[in-house]
């Protein structure tokens, strides 16, 4: 029994430690054409941002900064949103099945 709550221990410590590693050490920057096109589709509107990270926010997410959301039309007017920061939570679960699902969305002004 002590073996087994060892090895468990264990398991859940890399695993948060993988966790916290990856939001640090991942170049979200190779996410954020696929991001992009992934939440203009969703919302059908053109959307910029920023800066795209890696964090923990009520689970692994994607954090955003300096986000525009622009009219149909194109983002040659003025955005029809502007937000400080956007979390979008992630399905771990999807993650890990190399798939974005975003469980959540919370914008920041």
């Amino acid at each position: 029994m002590k073996k087994i709550l060892i090895i468990l221990a264990i398991s859940i410590f890399l695993f948060g430690l993988s966790i916290f590693l990856a939001t640090y050490l991942v170049n979200t920057e190779m996410f954020r054409p696929r991001l992009q096109k992934s939440i203009e589709k969703v919302i059908q509107r053109p959307v910029r941002f920023r800066q795209v990270t890696l964090g923990w926010n009520n689970g692994i997410s994607f954090n955003f900064s300096g986000v525009r959301f622009y009219p149909k039309t194109g983002v040659t007017q003025s955005p029809l949103l502007n937000a400080d920061r956007v979390y979008a939570a992630l399905d771990a679960a999807a993650l890990m099945r190399h798939k974005l699902i975003f469980t959540s969305l919370r914008v920041i002004n």
